[in-house]
């Protein structure tokens, strides 16, 4: 009986740990973007963090969603994706194909999600 005690209070909090992931913003392709909250870290010049898009359609490759870890400049608003990993479920669920390709920097649009991502990470 214990065992079965201890087993669902693992898969509740397993399951609850998803909250780290707070919503964002939606796309108007009606994608939508969260923020991992705890991931965000600085350092004397950067700062780090991951986001998560979920597809309203898969995109070509069957891919529901991607969790993606940036580099971001918050003085010279540019970015830099350091990890991909994507998924053939939304909200990051199931298996994961990963990229560590490091991107060069890009200057995301104004109104872009992206520069809204950086921006709101900059001022926490």
């Amino acid at each position: 009986m214990n065992k079965i005690f201890v087993f669902l209070v693992s898969i509740v909090i397993s399951s609850t740990s998803f909250g780290e992931w707070k919503f964002h913003s939606s796309s108007i392709k009606g994608d939508v973007f969260h923020l991992h909250t705890n991931s965000i870290t600085r350092d004397k010049s950067y700062v780090y963090f991951w986001y998560m898009k979920s597809y309203l359609f898969p995109n070509k490759f069957g891919d529901f969603s991607s969790k993606v870890k940036v580099k971001g400049d918050c003085s010279n608003n540019r970015l830099k994706y350091l990890t991909y990993v994507w998924y053939k479920e939304p909200m990051g669920k199931g298996p994961g194909e990963r990229s560590d390709n490091e991107s060069q920097w890009e200057n995301p649009p104004l109104q872009s999600i992206g520069m809204k991502l950086l921006h709101d990470v900059c001022n926490i």
